[in-house]
């Protein structure tokens, strides 16, 4: 029958994390002579060449880029290499239970276009490395606690009664990371959830994927666990590959995605675990170049809002809302509205812009260059307070007064 699904797991520095993953792989209930997985190994400077040699059950590639160029690089030389019509992008530190790849496949038996992702927000302590920081700590003495399981395993480590409150301290003193869990771990599953702790991040994030059919933000949840069919990554094009270092890349691709009309999916049965690992000190910094990259290839309102929200304390329903409000004033009345909706445009740049320099938010209108011209001004009011009496659009205008006080 051939390939079906190709996994695709871009990998900087993530041994032996990434050796869990491919395990965690090979336990799949999905038809293994169908699947194959493709490791693109971005230049680490750890063990990772070491999977080379690696013989699973399924059909294995593992690619090494000459130099480190980043995710967006490593997933397109993936795609270079893949067979299967299903693309499955998995993160090199993700372990996905035994039905991950058969849940992902079934729904494109059904969906021609679509993207199918689960939010996630479990993350699985399966090493402990002295680098973790201080949430990270405070997440394992959360599961030393409560599972007395896995305070045991932790014990058997430390070869004395462990006091949860100084496990800060023994992680600290290790001298290399202490692995928690091991292969057979992978094939039983159930133990792996003794070490697993929700990120505060998971709550929120399902609450802003909510109903997806009525989500207008849904590459914005999306991340970078997903799988799609090949032709629909073909015809929107692959990753970006100007995006280098931490952030952005994914949420850059699925709002092509999103533009292009596919359809986004979410499988709460997609169940997939992110092994912590230390935090790289350059993940702000890389994360903040991107979030500027992506505005300034799509510098449209929908991607301005979403990168100011916090700045004025808009919570993501509000935020749909305008979203919605916004196309669909645009699709009912073209053009009739063009100046007031390129006020909000313009603020909101203005926000970001203020924003990424660490500067003061203030004076929109002026610094917009909206007050240049009275009768321009006069013009963009007189469609606010026109839009604001047909009572159907009231969250947008509701954006444009926060926006044009401040």
């Amino acid at each position: 029958m051939g390939i079906k699904v190709s996994i695709i797991m871009p990998s900087y520095n993530r041994y032996p994390l990434n050796l869990l993953s491919l395990y965690a792989l090979e336990y799949q209930k999905f038809d293994l002579s169908k699947m194959e997985v493709i490791l693109v190994d971005d230049a680490s400077s750890d063990d990772t060449p070491l999977l080379e040699t690696y013989n699973p059950p399924y059909s294995f590639k593992y690619v090494r880029n000459k130099k480190r160029r980043g995710v967006s690089y490593s997933r397109n030389q993936g795609l270079k290499k893949a067979k299967g019509g299903i693309i499955i992008f998995l993160d090199a530190e993700m372990v996905v239970d035994p039905k991950y790849v058969e849940y992902n496949y079934r729904h494109h038996l059904t969906n021609e276009q679509a993207v199918v992702f689960n939010m996630g927000g479990m993350k699985v302590y399966s090493y402990l490395f002295p680098e973790f920081n201080t949430e990270q700590m405070n997440g394992v003495r959360h599961f030393a606690k409560i599972n007395p399981s896995a305070g045991d395993r932790l014990k058997l480590y430390r070869q004395q009664i462990m006091d949860p409150s100084n496990i800060a301290n023994y992680i600290k003193r290790i001298k290399e990371p202490v692995p928690l869990l091991d292969k057979k771990n992978m094939k039983s599953f159930s133990q792996i959830k003794p070490f697993v702790v929700r990120s505060p991040f998971a709550a929120k994030l399902h609450k802003m994927g909510g109903d997806i059919e009525r989500c207008h933000l849904p590459w914005l949840v999306c991340g970078g666990n997903i799988s799609l069919k090949k032709a629909v990554i073909d015809a929107v094009g692959g990753y970006d590959e100007d995006f280098t270092g931490w952030g952005a890349e994914d949420t850059e691709f699925a709002f092509r995605l999103h533009k292009a009309g596919i359809k986004f999916v979410i499988d709460p049965d997609l169940t997939r675990y992110h092994q912590e690992h230390p935090v790289l000190p350059t993940k702000k910094s890389e994360a903040k170049k991107n979030r500027v990259l992506l505005r300034k290839k799509h510098p449209v309102f929908d991607t301005y809002l979403v990168s100011v929200h916090k700045i004025y304390g808009i919570k993501y329903k509000f935020m749909n809302e305008c979203v919605k409000h916004y196309y669909s004033l645009n699709r009912k009345f073209p053009g009739r509205y063009k100046e007031f909706n390129e006020a909000l445009v313009l603020m909101l740049r203005q926000s970001f812009i203020l924003q990424s320099q660490n500067k003061r938010i203030r004076k929109l209108l002026r610094k917009s260059g909206l007050e240049a011209d009275p009768s321009a001004k006069k013009l963009i009011f007189s469609q606010r307070d026109e839009i604001l009496a047909s009572g159907k659009y009231r969250s947008l205008v509701k954006l444009f007064d926060i926006l044009s006080k401040t």
